[in-house]
């Protein structure tokens, strides 16, 4: 599969060089994988060379590299992939193009009554039920995937448009304000610095979690406080120091994120504990916070 990705690719980039060339515009081809994104020094080339190609006027076609890519490494589809893009260059808007007109109550393949939702506010209240399940013929996300993509782009202070890529002047529409789709409002003034939207669009398949209690839960959301070992209940996955973490509730659902200053099994050990004990109870001590404030993010304030 990855010997074909590297034939694809090149064939794949011809298309895309001659339909705009005949708009008269010059594009560039920029092949990322998770690794590039999550490790730091990578994450800032990539966002100069960016930068760099919009200030040439040249338009930068991004897309996953899957000659390299494996399944750990993966974005999980372009959806993801965009909208990590929008978020980390603060872009103004993340369309993302599909084959239904947006997103609704019912599937509308299935459903002749199904109701587009032409407005969405709170993205992460959606369940389940509203989406489009399966996948597009031409890759791998289905309206999950985009959904996750637009919740991904909204944290971010980015605003997102699912909307039906097959319709004639959509782009157009949308750059007129004429509504097309479905429209995610981002957080209002959530506008994010670079270091918080890194650790934002880190990998997000939640295999990495510190599960706290509803006490550290409200200190870090109402009290916007630093998470303590006192707070710590559980930890999922295995991680070591200076990675990005969930944080989530008892119920496991993830409300914020950030960088941990202590490996999973180093938690384990001082969960529940007083700041003072961690040098006792491990022989050393890091640092008094499990996370800084400084290193994380709140998802959901409520």
């Amino acid at each position: 599969n990855q010997a074909l990705a590297a034939i694809g690719q090149s064939q794949l980039m011809r298309e895309y060089t001659e339909a705009f060339q005949r708009r008269g515009r010059q594009v560039a081809q920029i092949l990322l994988t998770r690794l590039d994104l999550e490790d730091r020094a990578r994450y800032l080339n990539a966002r100069r060379a960016i930068e760099a190609l919009f200030a040439m006027g040249v338009i930068p076609i991004i897309n996953e590299n899957d000659t390299t890519a494996v399944d750990e490494i993966k974005f999980g589809g372009n959806d993801i992939l965009s909208a990590i893009v929008a978020a980390k260059l603060k872009a103004d808007l993340l369309i993302l193009l599909t084959n239904v007109d947006g997103v609704f109550d019912r599937n509308p393949h299935k459903y002749a009554d199904a109701r587009l939702i032409p407005v969405i506010d709170a993205p992460r209240d959606l369940k389940s039920a509203i989406t489009t399940q399966g996948q597009s013929p031409l890759g791998t996300g289905g309206m999950e995937s985009k959904i996750q993509g637009a919740i991904l782009a909204n944290d971010a202070g980015v605003c997102a448009i699912i909307a039906n890529g097959r319709g004639e002047q959509v782009l157009e529409d949308l750059a007129r304000g004429r509504p097309r789709g479905s429209v995610f409002i981002a957080h209002q003034g959530r506008r994010l610095s670079s270091w918080s939207n890194w650790i934002l669009s880190a990998n997000r398949d939640g295999a990495h979690r510190v599960l706290v209690d509803d006490g550290a839960r409200r200190a870090l959301i109402e009290g916007k406080k630093s998470l303590l070992p006192a707070g710590v209940r559980e930890t999922i996955g295995t991680f070591g120091e200076g990675e990005v973490v969930d944080i989530a509730d008892p119920s496991g659902e993830a409300f914020a994120r950030g960088i941990t200053n202590y490996s999973s099994e180093e938690l384990m050990r001082i969960k529940g504990l007083r700041t003072e004990r961690i040098e006792q109870v491990l022989g050393y001590s890091k640092e008094h916070t499990v996370i800084h404030r400084d290193n994380l993010i709140v998802l959901k304030e409520k």
